[in-house]
């Protein structure tokens, strides 16, 4: 289920009155950045088959960066480099700039994942 067709603030917006969803959202939205920081950071190092679960999180987080970023610039290129800056941030990047890029992007993933909810709750309604 995409999100393709609202603007980010249409999203933000939309989750006022669905809490529940808003709430499911921000939980499972942030759970695959956090999932990707912390096995990058502590079990690649002593289990390398891991970061094939780190690429999985890497391909779900990044297109909803991407359809994000493509929503705020209008050009492909800005949207590629801010998802591939905040992605590779945060699992290449020791110290507090890949808090910042894990801090973001589980802002965006919980944003879109409850406004995903929210669409399929109305889509099923209908």
């Amino acid at each position: 289920m995409t999100t393709t067709n609202n603007s980010i603030l249409t999203q933000i917006r939309s989750l006022r009155h669905h809490k529940l969803a808003t709430l499911i959202g921000l939980l499972v939205g942030s759970v695959i950045p956090v999932i990707v920081y912390r096995v990058a950071h502590v079990h690649t190092v002593h289990t390398p088959a891991l970061w094939l679960i780190v690429a999985g999180g890497l391909l779900f987080s990044g297109t909803s960066v991407y359809t994000w970023a493509l929503k705020l610039w209008d050009e492909w290129y800005k949207a590629l480099g801010f998802t591939i800056l905040l992605e590779l941030t945060t699992v290449f990047v020791n110290g507090w700039e890949s808090g910042i890029a894990l801090t973001v992007l589980i802002l965006i993933n919980s944003v879109n994942m409850a406004h995903a909810l929210v669409v399929g709750n109305r889509r099923k309604n209908k």
